[in-house]
């Protein structure tokens, strides 16, 4: 089986069977056609039954090299391959993987990074100009409610509950949360709603072309406002997930954090099953960012 056919019926299967998010296909896809056209480059290789671990080291080798990916880039790499070659197996295309003797690249913790409260409260004041409603409560709920930038994204009108103070979420694997949203958040939301252009978009949070707004748009929103903050740290969306994570993290128990972010955990999954709602509204309306914000 050329290997080509074998990437593209693998994706088909994230996508249709394990319903992975089209960031997550869009990475797979970028590491194999990497893997694909190295084999090719390199080793005249394109079919699945001449590749063997040899190859697969030397590609990762490569990575590191010549592509200067970090030992977590490169790792992602090879957790790729093993889920590649896994599919095939299970598909009875191989007998065996050529990724079951290579050990992952070591990969030293990283130590993430998040605001404390007093950049938390400056990021929040520097929000201002035509757009200065909806950008605050877009920072608001990355502080308050822990979003991925692609779930921020994709909110629609009709996933909010202001009178029941709930949000309703689509994350990874298309998988839905109820995610509690604190007196603040919602009237950040009720003052942008206010001001929100009519439209016949259904996202909550629009672009100045009146469409969705991008993932992109909002990331350059983000920086724009860490620059005028003066805040000298590289702050993505995601460094604002981390930062209602760590601002959290010692309000309540690690489960009912896990299920406000929606983490995915093989072991715990079961657990969060059970996990008390009113546990989880109590957790979402304990961030200590509340009180700051609320004495001004």
């Amino acid at each position: 089986m050329k290997l080509s056919k074998l990437i593209e019926e693998f994706i088909v299967y994230l996508e249709s069977v394990l319903n992975y998010s089209p960031q997550t296909i869009k990475n797979y896809r970028s590491d194999l056609k990497i893997f694909a056209n190295y084999c090719t480059a390199q080793f005249k290789i394109n079919h699945i039954n001449q590749i063997t671990d040899l190859h697969i080291i030397k590609f990762i080798g490569f990575t590191k090299n010549t592509l200067n990916n970090s030992a977590y880039a490169s790792a992602r790499k090879l957790r790729c391959l093993r889920s590649l070659f896994r599919y095939a197996v299970e598909r009875h295309y191989l007998e065996s993987s050529p990724t079951e003797s290579i050990r992952e690249p070591k990969i030293e913790k990283r130590l993430p990074i998040y605001l404390t409260l007093d950049e938390a409260q400056r990021l929040l004041a520097s929000v201002s100009g035509k757009y200065q409603e909806r950008d605050y409560a877009m920072v608001m709920i990355f502080l308050f409610c822990g979003l991925r930038v692609s779930e921020l994204a994709g909110i629609n009108l009709h996933n909010i509950d202001l009178n029941a103070g709930e949000l309703r979420v689509i994350g990874k694997g298309n998988k839905e949360r109820l995610i509690p949203m604190n007196p603040l958040v919602v009237a950040a939301i009720q003052a942008y709603l206010t001001v929100r252009p009519p439209t016949t978009s259904s996202g909550l949070f629009l672009s100045v072309r009146k469409k969705r707004i991008s993932v992109r748009g909002i990331q350059l929103i983000i920086k724009k406002y860490v620059e005028l903050s003066g805040i000298n740290k590289k702050i993505s969306p995601h460094k604002l997930r981390h930062t209602c994570a760590t601002l959290l993290y010692n309000e309540g128990s690690l489960l009912e954090l896990k299920e406000l972010l929606g983490h995915k955990s093989v072991v715990t999954t079961q657990v969060y099953a059970h996990t008390n709602a009113d546990q989880i509204k109590k957790l979402a309306a304990s961030n200590p960012l509340i009180d700051k914000l609320a004495k001004k």
